[in-house]
C-alpha cells in the first residue's frame, strides 16, 4: 500500500495472467455428464475460461475498496444493496408492501 500526492492510500494490484488454454479444452472435451460431475467437485470453474476479465478495470476498482467495511466507498458514498436487491439476494419479495421502518414500538407477529 502506497500514498499519493493528497495524501490517500492506494493499493498496488499486480495481476497475473495465467494461460488457461488446457482447462478450456479440458471443458470443450467433456460431454455433458461429465461435465455436470465436474461442476458438482469443482463449481463453476469452467465458466471462469469463458469470462472476459479487464485488468485495467479490477486495478481501478482496487483502489476503492475499503477492507474494514468490506465494500467499495466512492468519497462519502458507500455502494450497498437496495431493498430490491436484498429482495433478490433473500429470495423473499416484498409483493409491493413497503420495508418495515422502526417507529417506537414493535410488530405484533401478526
Amino acid at each position: 500500500m502506497g500514498t499519493n500526492q493528497n495524501g490517500k492510500r492506494f493499493y498496488q494490484v499486480k495481476i497475473k495472467d495465467l494461460d488457461v488454454t488446457s482447462l478450456k479444452e479440458l471443458g470443450r472435451l467433456m460431454g455433458p455428464p461429465q461435465r455436470q460431475a465436474f461442476r458438482k467437485m469443482y463449481g463453476k470453474i469452467l465458466d471462469l475460461t469463458t469470462t472476459e476479465v479487464f485488468t485495467e478495470a479490477v486495478v481501478s476498482l482496487a483502489q476503492y475498496y475499503d477492507q474494514p467495511l468490506r465494500c467499495f466507498t466512492f468519497g462519502d458514498f458507500l455502494i450497498v444493496p437496495t431493498v430490491e436487491e436484498f429482495e433478490e439476494i433473500l429470495g423473499c419479495p416484498l409483493g409491493g408492501r413497503k420495508p418495515y421502518h422502526f417507529s417506537g414500538f414493535l410488530p405484533s407477529l401478526s
